[in-house]
């Protein structure tokens, strides 16, 4: 019978997948091949195989940029409810409309890039609002039932496929395109590993997406760990797929600099378990055929990562004949539907975090929420509520947000309840805003004409200064709208907002842009890639004289000025070539029209003299003729004076004395100060708002502040004295609805944290810092001073906790143990509670988190009804990632089983105890650098063809960070200020109990760059150290043995083998040349302690000690 395209073996559902997939790779010519390597797969029309796009959004609802969708809460938001039930549902939801918009498009919406899963370990991350929070445990249990509700419940068929990003490490914005992330074993096992582990094996992903940050200075889309790990021990070979991030083929050469060619990038992704290429296919395809033709990766490499993605498409059933596929069904529900809007307002009620709730110092003696709306409105005042602030009445997108059906804003959802009751007159509404209009310093104003161009008018002015809002998001960043046109000011840079820039495209260059005027009242929404609607007001009086003469002056260490921008001599290498792709930079930068000469008090200039700087550091300058110009080397800026017409925060004062009540609305935008490719300059309220609530609390004690952001706040003094807190991330379509009904008692909150907010931000290490174990991040480790802490959420009910029984006093490796108590609503209301169970291990050789969460479960409870709640433990729960042996390890010890409210609200507790071994101690035969038990100053990076990668320490290094700007940083303080490294980690100092300490003991401990190795067995006698190391001149290792007391047991004097100064800050990638080398040493024997000190630039790969040599004696 003569086979057609619809009589192939492959197009036939009732074979098995293999043999279908088989039957179609060999139909397949290798050009057809390299076709299906980008995610943009090309069609095969002679097999009838349609084109299909890889790659969309489903954070928060799944993203339709030209449609509408259901929108829920961001996803830190979502991951406040604590609730998995919650997750599966809207995991459901984003399927189905993926799947609707796959019908419609007919190329794409299938294959899912979320959830967003990086362990978000610093607070400052711009991208907290996509992320789950700060504990693994958490993380990737609510991560593993989005996932499962989105893929489907089908045995062989998959609604869509969800790929958790970005694996891993990932959780700085500034350089993440070219960064490395230096972390340990510990850290990796323990920490950022588990929750992307619980995606595969609970959740059942069927993809993954690697990030762009190298760890351990090789780049994830080529790293070792994908295949190993991810494809082998998870399972994902042989199932689903792994893509990069977009691309990031093209930055491991211009960013990274890792390799010359894409060719090689390819070949090396290919080899290392990544299949497909989130990159231009016209780079794509001729790099990977190019890669081919070189041998750099072999046909059967290619095969294996076609065939992964088409996998997937098998279970898509876009092979199979029209009606086989149980979610090709028409779905006729939108997301506009009853089921659809229920689900988006409760998503947004089990957000919400009630973070204070006391009893204000005016009115009834009681807690101020939830709001009595009945109670009769007190003497003097004109109004029951006044709703006051910025985010009053708006509902915020991001970036990752889908369009929505309709926003209901807090103002929508709250008016209409108290006017019903009070009328118009017992509702006050004040957004807070200055309002301010521009003259040149000469008296003449700033119009806006007829095409929405900025103008200077005439004078006498024929008309007045056009009138804007500004909107002072704190840092330099601000937004100007103009009501009377209802649009924003924006440079002339704009772009649609699902815009990305292209190859080629510069952006930096001057000119004047559209009209006559690059500036123009034209955008609808400050949404957009580029923020092209932000300015920075730069106070005259405080700009020094470089600045008033050419502000742009202060970019000259900005982002742009990296080598590979420079233009290339000679056509240049393909490196070189990244000027003809200018926003390979946009990738490492930190876009923000923040200036470093905006002090503290500077966001709080509201008139005056004032610079105009644009989102991407250009200046404006007004020439003789009145033509406005944006310079980014500007020499002579044009001051303008700007005139406060209206006083935001003496309005709002008026509102907050004219009623019994304020809901006071504070908050972020979610483009602005903290986003994708740009970190939170701060903790902090932007000082307009800091100000607005302070004068708003000081005219009415009996204040409600609402926070409604992205992430977590540091408040001081003043602003944490509001009687009631509440926090809530943008809610989106159901936002008003889901908060209103929280405020006014119709459901009790029972949002829990998902992060822990810090009351200080001086302290905190730097966003760079991955290392939670020494850092002291996160509530696992951190002794800092806490304003909320990890799990914290108050309820207008009260439970009691009671009854705890654990099944068995002790637990062995291999055992669980049931634990149970029981919870009670004692309280006036029907409420949810959310149970958290946490353990701590006393009796580790090596420091352990102050607690851990394994479990949790949120309960609907009746007045009055008790309900037994049950959480099991295995002994491998409490496992440590053993450094020596490279795997989990029970050790003996105690467990502390605590059962309570939140990581620091402990209701229940009792011991068992660990039936696990002791450690066994290390061979000395042969030890990884990397495998160490603590160090100071030094990080990890890579030693070139080897997935381990070695211990870096440099001068430089040790300089740069000896102000414990990123390592070292230790319950808030400096490594030289604090009593040891090891203070409040739970472990001892070095040496302590063995020797007495001294203080010069103690400055070489703090000032010197170590490694420890614990209870190393010298079994037998060592009279030779052997060591794989690269060294730059006048470097010598020092072995101690047990502290570092006395003089050293040996000093290596190691010979030049290269200059390593540079690893990773450089550009350019210095080939390292490795030497190995062993030197006589006099004799060891039992077990020590092994301190290794670096003198000068020496990165050390691995080391032995033995009773002879295997390579050549150093003398």
């Amino acid at each position: 019978m003569r086979l057609t395209m619809e009589t192939y073996p492959f197009r036939d559902p009732t074979l098995p997948l293999e043999e279908r997939l088989a039957d179609l790779m060999k139909r397949l010519t290798i050009e057809e091949k390299l076709a299906l390597l980008p995610t943009q797969q090309a069609a095969i029309e002679r097999l009838g195989i349609p084109e299909y796009h890889i790659g969309a959004e489903g954070a928060h609802g799944f993203v339709d940029r030209e449609g509408v969708s259901t929108t829920f809460p961001q996803t830190i938001g979502l991951a406040c409810s604590w609730d998995r039930r919650l997750f599966r549902e809207i995991g459901k939801v984003i399927g189905e409309e993926a799947r609707a918009y796959f019908k419609k498009s007919g190329k794409g919406g299938l294959s899912l890039w979320f959830p967003t899963i990086d362990m978000e370990r610093h607070p400052r991350w711009g991208r907290t609002e996509e992320g789950y929070g700060e504990d693994p445990y958490l993380t990737g249990e609510l991560a593993a039932e989005i996932i499962r509700g989105a893929q489907g419940e089908d045995p062989f068929y998959l609604q869509v496929s969800c790929a958790p990003k970005h694996f891993f490490a990932n959780n700085n914005e500034k350089n993440r395109g070219s960064c490395s992330c230096s972390v340990d074993p510990r850290n990796m096992y323990e920490y950022y590993l588990p929750a992307f582990e619980k995606a595969f094996l609970k959740g059942d992903a069927y993809s993954l997406m690697t990030a762009y940050n190298e760890v351990n200075g090789i780049p994830m889309m080529i790293h070792p760990l994908v295949r190993d790990l991810v494809k082998n021990t998870w399972g994902l070979e042989g199932k689903g797929h792994v893509v990069t991030d977009g691309a990031d083929v093209r930055c491991t050469v211009l960013l990274h600099h890792y390799f010359e060619t894409h060719a090689q990038t390819i070949a090396a992704a290919l080899k290392n378990g990544v299949d497909t290429m989130t990159d231009d296919p016209a780079l794509v395809i001729p790099a990977a055929r190019e890669a081919l033709q070189q041998g750099l990766m072999s046909e059967a490499e290619l095969d294996r990562a076609v065939a992964a993605s088409l996998r997937v498409r098998f279970r898509f059933g876009h092979f199979d004949p029209p009606g086989i596929c149980p979610y090709d069904q028409p779905v006729e529900e939108g997301p506009e539907s009853p089921r659809k809007r229920a689900l988006a307002r409760r998503a947004v009620q089990e957000s919400v975090v009630l973070l204070k709730n006391g009893v204000p110092v005016e009115g009834p003696q009681r807690p101020l929420l939830p709001l009595d709306l009945s109670s009769p409105i007190p003497s003097g005042k004109g109004a029951k509520i006044a709703l006051i602030g910025p985010l009053i009445d708006h509902v915020y997108s991001d970036w990752y947000s889908g369009n929505p059906p309709y926003r209901v804003s807090v103002m929508d959802a709250l008016r209409p309840l108290v006017e019903d009751q009070w009328g118009k007159e017992g509702f006050i509404c004040e957004r807070a805003l200055d309002e301010v209009c521009f003259t040149t310093m000469d008296g003449r104003p700033l119009v806006i004409d007829g095409d929405g161009n900025l103008r200077i008018g005439k004078v006498p002015p024929e008309t007045p200064a056009a009138v804007f809002v500004r909107e002072d998001w704190g840092w330099g960043a601000n937004t100007l709208y103009s009501p009377e046109r209802q649009r924003y000011l924006e440079t002339k840079e704009s772009f649609d907002v699902s815009r990305q820039p292209a190859e080629g495209e510069d952006l930096w260059g001057e000119g004047k842009g559209y009209g006559d005027s690059p500036l123009k009242v034209t955008a609808s929404t400050t949404l957009n890639w580029f923020i092209t609607t932000l300015y920075n007001l730069v106070p005259a009086h405080i700009a020094s004289r470089r600045e008033r003469s050419g502000i742009a002056e202060l970019t000259k260490d900005g982002p742009f000025q990296h080598e590979a921008m420079q233009e290339p001599k000679d056509g240049g290498t393909e490196q070189q070539r990244a000027r003809k792709f200018a926003f390979s930079e946009w990738r490492k930068t930190d876009t923000i029209v923040g200036s470093p000469f905006i002090e503290k008090n500077c966001a709080l200039y509201r008139e005056g003299p004032a610079f105009l700087r644009t989102w991407n550091s250009k200046t404006l300058r007004i020439d003789k003729e009145g033509n406005f110009h944006l310079e980014r080397f500007c020499t002579e800026p044009t001051p303008l004076m700007m005139h406060l017409l209206r006083d935001g925060i003496e309005k709002a004062v008026e509102a907050a004395k004219g009623a019994e009540t304020v809901i006071l609305c504070l908050g972020n935008n979610p483009v602005i100060n903290g986003k994708e490719e740009v970190d939170r300059p701060s903790l902090r309220l932007p000082p307009y708002q800091s100000a607005l609530l302070k004068a708003v609390l000081a005219a009415n004690p009996r204040t409600v502040v609402v926070l409604m952001a992205s992430y977590p706040f540091m408040l001081d003094e003043e602003e944490r004295a509001a009687p009631a807190i509440v926090y809530l991330a943008h809610g989106l379509q159901e936002l008003g609805n889901g908060l209103v009904d929280v405020l006014v008692g119709r459901v009790s909150p029972a949002g829990r944290l998902p992060l822990t907010w810090y009351e200080r931000e001086e302290g905190l290490p730097d966003i760079m810092e991955y290392d939670i174990i020494r850092s002291g991040l996160t509530y696992q480790y951190t002794r800092r001073p806490v304003l909320f802490p990890f799990g914290h959420g108050l309820s207008y009910s009260r439970f009691t906790y009671k009854d705890l029984r654990c099944s068995s006093p002790r637990l062995a490796p291999g055992a669980e143990v049931s634990i149970r108590c029981t919870v009670v609503n004692e309280g006036p209301l029907p409420a949810d509670e959310v149970v958290q169970f946490y353990v701590a291990f006393y009796g580790s050789k090596a420091p352990r988190p102050l607690r851990s969460l394994k479990g949790f479960e949120r309960l609907h409870l009746r007045v009055g009804e008790a309900r037994p709640v049950e959480f099991r433990l295995r002994a491998e729960d409490l496992a440590i990632w053993d450094v020596r042996q490279g795997r989990f390890w029970v050790e003996p010890g105690r467990a502390s089983i605590m059962i309570g409210a939140s990581s620091e609200d402990i209701r229940l507790s009792t011991e068992i105890e660990i039936l696990g071994e002791s450690l066994p101690p290390r061979c000395a035969d042969s030890i990884e650098a990397w495998s160490y038990d603590s160090y100071q100053w030094c990080y990890l990076h890579e030693k070139r063809g080897e997935p381990i990668p070695a211990v870096f320490g440099t001068t430089k290094r040790q300089e740069k960070l000896h102000g414990g700007a990123a390592y070292g940083v230790v319950n808030g303080e400096h490594p030289q200020k604090s009593k040891t490294p090891f203070q409040g980690q739970g472990l001892r100092a070095p040496g302590e109990g063995k020797n007495d300490r001294n203080g010069s003991a103690q400055d070489i401990l703090e000032s010197v760059l170590w490694v420890l190795y614990r209870e190393i067995d010298f079994e037998g006698g060592k009279t030779v150290i052997e060591v794989t190391a690269a060294a730059g001149p006048g470097t010598t290792l020092e072995l101690y043995l047990d502290s570092l007391e006395g003089p050293p047991h040996a000093v290596l004097p190691l010979p030049t083998t290269t200059d390593i100064c540079a690893i990773p800050d450089a550009p350019q990638r210095p080939d390292l040349v490795w030497a190995t080398l062993a030197f006589p040493i006099a004799p060891i024997e039992g077990i020590h302690d092994l301190y290794l000190v670096f003198r000068g630039n020496l990165a050390l790969h691995r080391f032995r000690f033995g009773p002879t040599a295997s390579a050549s004696v150093a003398t």
